[in-house]
């Protein structure tokens, strides 16, 4: 393997291009792998692979993987055909490689013929080999195919594809990897479809404190999210290996903030105890490119844990950080219990990345002395504003930016989530890097994601509360 890849501040960045979106991640052999698209000039034109042990510390794999022949998409999944049902290779457990080209073929009188394209890799991913003779060929799409997604189902002891054409996910089945046949569509009574659906994820997520799991389908979109733009919605429901039958029809949103888009998650089909983990691009096609001029790279979220807990009566996805080693600054920073009116500094002059857990006191809500809007302001070296905090009379977390750069600051002005407090504490956990926000509440139920600029770190920290006060019971300041 090559040198460590260096992350900006503990998020995964591409040190030497542009980068794409995730694609697959799965657990092999105690590694997590890693596939990413990487782009030159915006245009999308390498599939890379990295692997960790620990979803913190990444290595880049020995070779790019340019498996699509042309250099435009790359990689869409990565299984790896642990005993051998494709029959194409005989010692190894092999990793097969799933892209795409649109078929261009002369003979072709279907105008919706597509081929979905196959490479394979004898050596956990360092080096592949393109196997044009087993294309998939797909009649049955919409449109363009978007995605594709490839799982192996315990239950039916059988291979499942997922396609994405158009607003329909299609599902296809196989013994083999090779030969396909369709099955199920998923799409039609789907409510609030908007802008182009672009990325898929499906895989079992565990219900908090039962010993049930439901199959969760991930569909990426353009338009739409809770604060405009982009980002990830998701279905809850039931797979029998024949037809996903969602909960409901409506989708729910993994992020609440605008910046969590095109995510994956842990595939590992022969350890189903395996927890389920989450990695989000955090990008906004409401931002173009302007967002890059302003030195903030294009990064991944923290790799997030994911559980189903039943509320209001369905079932929502809740998330968490996964935690990080203090190696770096190996420092806890407790935080003293204060009554919190106006503001109250934290800090200066901080370095990142560091993370907050704080708890407040709102039992007091109910004589009407607790603060309307409180939580933390953080200020960089140019004197921008990033506020994170609770809205106690309208009853919604925010997360707000002021910043002087007219390009995206009607973008940026602030993003909602909303939520009526039914306990008599408030937790609030944020991740503050160089590039990003990325706030928890409710023991993870609320979770926001916003790019940041503070390339200099943090120059002033407070706690604010207006129009009242607020309790901070307890909390610390952790170096990561």
């Amino acid at each position: 393997m090559d040198s460590k890849i260096k992350s900006h501040g503990i998020h995964f960045v591409s040190q030497e291009m542009q980068l794409g979106a995730p694609k697959e991640l799965f657990l092999h052999n105690g590694e997590y792998h890693l596939f990413y698209q990487a782009k030159e000039n915006d245009q999308l034109i390498h599939c890379k692979h990295a692997i960790s042990k620990d979803l913190e510390n990444w290595h880049q794999a020995t070779k790019t993987n340019e498996l699509d022949s042309l250099g435009s998409i790359g990689v869409w999944s990565v299984v790896v055909d642990q005993n051998n049902q494709s029959g194409l290779a005989s010692d190894n457990p092999t990793f097969i490689g799933f892209y795409t080209n649109t078929s261009s073929k002369a003979e072709s009188k279907n105008r919706n013929f597509k081929s979905i394209n196959l490479a394979i890799s004898t050596d956990d991913g360092n080096s592949w080999l393109k196997k044009p003779e087993y294309d998939i060929q797909l009649y049955n799409t919409n449109s363009d195919i978007r995605d594709a997604k490839v799982i192996w189902h315990e239950e039916m002891q059988r291979w499942v594809m997922l396609v994405l054409s158009g607003y329909h996910v299609q599902f296809y089945f196989s013994d083999d990897l090779l030969n396909w046949e369709y099955f199920y569509e998923f799409g039609n009574k789907v409510d609030e479809k908007k802008g182009e659906w672009t990325d898929l994820e499906f895989f079992q997520i565990g219900v908090d404190n039962s010993n049930n799991k439901y199959w969760v389908l991930f569909v990426s979109t353009t338009e739409g999210a809770p604060n405009n733009g982009s980002g990830t919605q998701y279905f809850v429901g039931e797979f029998n290996g024949f037809e996903f039958n969602p909960i409901t029809h409506k989708p729910k949103w993994v992020d609440n903030g605008s910046d969590n888009f095109a995510g994956v998650g842990v595939t590992n089909y022969y350890e189903p105890e395996e927890p389920g983990y989450y990695l989000g691009w955090i990008n906004n096609s409401k931002y173009g490119n302007s967002i890059n001029n302003n030195g903030m790279p294009e990064l991944y979220t923290l790799p997030r844990k994911l559980t189903l807990i039943n509320k209001f009566n369905d079932y929502y996805l809740k998330s968490v950080p996964v935690e990080y080693n203090e190696t770096q600054n190996n420092t806890k920073l407790p935080f003293q219990p204060q009554n919190i009116k106006d503001q109250f500094a934290l800090g200066k002059n901080l370095e990142l990345p560091i993370a907050l857990n704080l708890t407040f006191d709102v039992n007091n809500r109910t004589y009407l002395d607790l603060a309307e809007v409180f939580g933390i302001e953080i200020i960089n070296h140019q004197n921008e504003k990033t506020i994170i905090g609770y809205n106690s009379v309208r009853r919604y977390f925010f997360v707000r930016k002021e910043d002087k750069n007219k390009v995206t600051e009607k973008y940026t002005d602030i993003d909602y989530a909303f939520y009526a407090i039914d306990k008599s504490t408030l937790d609030l956990k944020i991740i503050i890097d160089q590039a990003s926000v990325e706030i928890f509440a409710i023991d993870g139920f609320i979770s926001m994601t916003k790019k940041c600029a503070l390339p200099e770190g943090i120059k002033h920290l407070n706690l604010f509360a207006e129009n009242g006060h607020v309790k901070l019971l307890n909390g610390n300041q952790t170096g990561l």
